[in-house]
C-alpha cells in the first residue's frame, strides 16, 4: 500500500509541473460554448450539429465567446472496429467527425467530444479506459479541442488512478485539448483533478431543469473556491436557461450562480430555435456577467452573508481542505484556523482560537470555547494515526461519499467506528485513509487526499445570501441571493468588505445596466424577489 500511495504523489507531482503551463494556457477563464447533452440527450446527428453551429454564429453567441461545440454520448458506433479505433455512428455521422469538426472551425469555433473513464460510456457505447493513447490519436486526427471524459461503467479503481492515463495521453497529444473531467464529486475532485491534468472538473451529478438541481450544484460549489483559479476551475454541470423547467428569474439567477462561481458557460439548450427577443437570449447574453466569469483575476465568489449566520456561530463547521500556505488568500483559508494543540489533559484545541473539538449529537464532531465540554482524545501512530475520543470510542474521520448528502462529499468531519484493519491491505486502505492523521507544524493533517483539519469559516448555506467576487480593475461585484419563497431585503455593510466606513461607491447593476454614484455610507441595501438576484459591481 505505501508503494502505491508513493506511485500516486510521485505521478501527481510530476504531472502537475508539466500540466501547470498547459492549463494556464488552455483554461486562462472558464470554458464556454455548447453541449448536446442536456437538451437532446442521444437523439443527434451531423445535421443538427451543422444547424447548431449555424445559429450560434447567426446570433453572435460565439463572438461573446462561446466558443466550443461539443458532442455528448452516443455519437459512437456500437464496436470498435478491426484495428480497436471507436468510430462514429455511420448514419449519424455519415461524413465522419473530420469533416464535422473541419465545419465547426471553418466558423472560428472549437469542436468538442465526449468518453468515459470505463469500459462504457454512459449510455453503453465503447469508452476509452485501456484504450486512451488509441482515442486520442483519433482525437486528434479528428481535430478535437475538448474531452468530456465521464465516470460510467468503472472498474471500481480510484478515479485518480483511471484517470490518470487519459490525463498523460492528452499531455503528449500533438495538440491542445481541453481536459473535463467527470467524476460526479464522488472523491472530490477539486482536491486532485488540477494536478492530474484536468482544466475543470464536475463536482456532482447531472444537473436538472429545475431550481431545487440548480441551487444544489451552486451549494456544493460555494465551498470549492480553494481550488478554482486559472487553468483549472470547478464545474457545477451545464447550463440549464431556455429548456423551460424554470421561470425567467430562476434562469437570471442560474445564469448568476455560475458566472460569479466562475464556472464553464456551456449552453445546454436548442439555440437553433431560440431568437434574439427571446428572455434565454438576453440572459446568456449579459456581457457584463460574462465578463465577471471571465475575468483575468479568477477569483471565485466566496458567500460572506447568510441568514443562518447567528445559528452557525453556536456549531462552527469543520472540513479537510487543502492546506494553507499564508500567500494566496484568495484560494485558501487564513493559516491560523488549521493549527491544532494538543493539550496535556488529552483535549485538541485551535492554537490561535482556543475552540476545543467536541463531539455532540450522533456521529458529529464541531468546536467550542467551553473547555469543560471539550472532547478527550487518545493521538499517536498506533491503529495508523488514529485520533479516537475516549468518550463515544469513535475516531475522527473525513466522511466519504454519500448519495444521499452529496454536501458532504470528501470534505465534512465526523466521527465513524475505528479501522481496525493494517494499512497494508489495499481492500480496506479507501476507508482507514479516512481515519488516518498526523500532526506535521501544528496541523492535523489527514491522509486522505492530503488535506488539512479546518475550521471553515464561511457563512454557512441559507435562504438570504450574500456573495461577492474581487475584479482584476479593482472592483468587487456583490451578488444578493434570495432561495426563500418570499421576496426579501438584503444589507450588505463596508465592514463585510474590509472597507472604510465612510467610503464613496459607484454601483453598477450588471442586470439593469444602471449606474448609480452611493453617496458616504456604510452598507448597501437591495430588495430581491423570491428565487431572484441582485448583481452589483461596485468601485
Amino acid at each position: 500500500m505505501t508503494c502505491l500511495f508513493l506511485f500516486f504523489v510521485v505521478c501527481f507531482t510530476v504531472l502537475s509541473l508539466v500540466v501547470s503551463q498547459a492549463n494556464a494556457q488552455i483554461a486562462s477563464t472558464p470554458a464556454m460554448g455548447w453541449n448536446s447533452w442536456n437538451h437532446f440527450a442521444c437523439n443527434i446527428s451531423e445535421g443538427l450539429i451543422r444547424e447548431t453551429v449555424d445559429s450560434i454564429v447567426t446570433l453572435g453567441l460565439d463572438k461573446l465567446g462561446y466558443q466550443y461545440v461539443n458532442l455528448d454520448d452516443c455519437w459512437q458506433s456500437h464496436q470498435r472496429d478491426a484495428d480497436g479505433k471507436v468510430t462514429p455512428d455511420a448514419t449519424r455521422f455519415p461524413n465522419g467527425l473530420k469533416s464535422l469538426s473541419d465545419y465547426v472551425h471553418s466558423k472560428g469555433m472549437k469542436f468538442g467530444i465526449y468518453s468515459s473513464a470505463g469500459f462504457k460510456t454512459c449510455q453503453a457505447y465503447p469508452a476509452a479506459l485501456g484504450m486512451e493513447e488509441i482515442d486520442v490519436d483519433s482525437y486528434v486526427e479528428w481535430g478535437v479541442d475538448y474531452l468530456k471524459y465521464d465516470n460510467c461503467f468503472e472498474d471500481h479503481a480510484a478515479p485518480q488512478k483511471r484517470f490518470l492515463p487519459m490525463a498523460q495521453a492528452i499531455k503528449n497529444a500533438e495538440r491542445p485539448i481541453y481536459f473535463s473531467l467527470c467524476e460526479w464529486g464522488r472523491e472530490n475532485p477539486a482536491a486532485w483533478a488540477r494536478q492530474l491534468g484536468g482544466n475543470s472538473w464536475r463536482i456532482s451529478g447531472d444537473i436538472r431543469d429545475e431550481w431545487s438541481s440548480i441551487t444544489s450544484r451552486a451549494e456544493l460549489t460555494a465551498s470549492l473556491w480553494r481550488y478554482a483559479g486559472t487553468g483549472g476551475w470547478n464545474d457545477p454541470d451545464m447550463l440549464e436557461v431556455g429548456n423551460g423547467g424554470c421561470t425567467d428569474t430562476e434562469y437570471r439567477t442560474h445564469f448568476s450562480l455560475w458566472a460569479m462561481l466562475k464556472s464553464p458557460l456551456i449552453i445546454g439548450n436548442d439555440v437553433r430555435k431560440m431568437t434574439s427577443t427571446d428572455p434565454a437570449y438576453t440572459i446568456l447574453t449579459n456581457k457584463e456577467l460574462i465578463a465577471v466569469n471571465q475575468d483575468g483575476l479568477g477569483h471565485q465568489a466566496r458567500r460572506i452573508w447568510s441568514s443562518a449566520m447567528a445559528d452557525h456561530a453556536a456549531t462552527p463547521k469543520l472540513i479537510a481542505t487543502k492546506c494553507a500556505t499564508g500567500k494566496n488568500g484568495a484560494y485558501e483559508d487564513k493559516p491560523a484556523d488549521q493549527k491544532w494543540t494538543v493539550n496535556a489533559d488529552g483535549t485538541i484545541s485551535n492554537t490561535a482560537s482556543g475552540e476545543f473539538l467536541m463531539e455532540f449529537g450522533i456521529d458529529s464532531v464541531t468546536t467550542t470555547k467551553d473547555a469543560t465540554k471539550a472532547t478527550h482524545w487518545q493521538v499517536g501512530d498506533v491503529d495508523g494515526g488514529l485520533v479516537r475520543s475516549v468518550e463515544s470510542g469513535k475516531c475522527l474521520e473525513v466522511n466519504k461519499f454519500n448519495w444521499q448528502l452529496p454536501e458532504w462529499q470528501g470534505k465534512r468531519i465526523q466521527m465513524g467506528i475505528c479501522q481496525q484493519s493494517p494499512h497494508n491491505e489495499e481492500k480496506v486502505w479507501d476507508v482507514t485513509e479516512h481515519q488516518a492523521w498526523t500532526l506535521p507544524k501544528g496541523n492535523l493533517f489527514s491522509l486522505y487526499q492530503r488535506q488539512c483539519l479546518t475550521i471553515d469559516r464561511d457563512a454557512p448555506d441559507a435562504n438570504l445570501e450574500i456573495w461577492t467576487t474581487d475584479l482584476a480593475d479593482g472592483s468587487t461585484v456583490a451578488m444578493f441571493y434570495n432561495k426563500g419563497l418570499m421576496p426579501a431585503r438584503m444589507t450588505l455593510t463596508w465592514d463585510m468588505l474590509n472597507w472604510d466606513r465612510a467610503k464613496k461607491v459607484e454601483v453598477r447593476d450588471l442586470w439593469t445596466h444602471q449606474d448609480h454614484l452611493l453617496p458616504a455610507s456604510e452598507s448597501l441595501s437591495a430588495n430581491v424577489e423570491s428565487h431572484g438576484v441582485v448583481v452589483l459591481k461596485l468601485k
